[in-house]
């Protein structure tokens, strides 16, 4: 999903995401900030301050055996190599 700023992209995830989580599915995800609360799904926020890095918060989140991970772009080769192991694996 793409569009400058302003223009509804993280409403719209949210809204999804939402809409998917229900006692039968499990949403989680990894953010770097949380930019909305919401309690029907998990949420992490990456941490530096405590070695929390997306890489650790996607092992994490599987640990979890999430229906419906939902992950930021992800620019780091570690993370990126996390997230497309775990695809396969799930």
């Amino acid at each position: 999903m793409t569009g400058p700023t302003g223009s509804g992209k993280t409403t719209t995830l949210y809204t999804t995401l939402k809409a998917l989580a229900t006692s039968e599915v499990n949403v989680c995800t990894v953010e770097d900030p949380i930019e909305m609360v919401e309690a029907s799904f998990n949420q992490m926020q990456v941490q530096p301050g405590i070695d929390l890095s997306f890489a650790d918060g996607v092992k994490a989140l599987m640990r979890q055996d999430p229906d419906c991970p939902a992950l930021p772009p992800l620019s780091r080769p570690t993370a990126m190599a996390r997230a497309i192991l775990s695809a396969f694996s799930a």
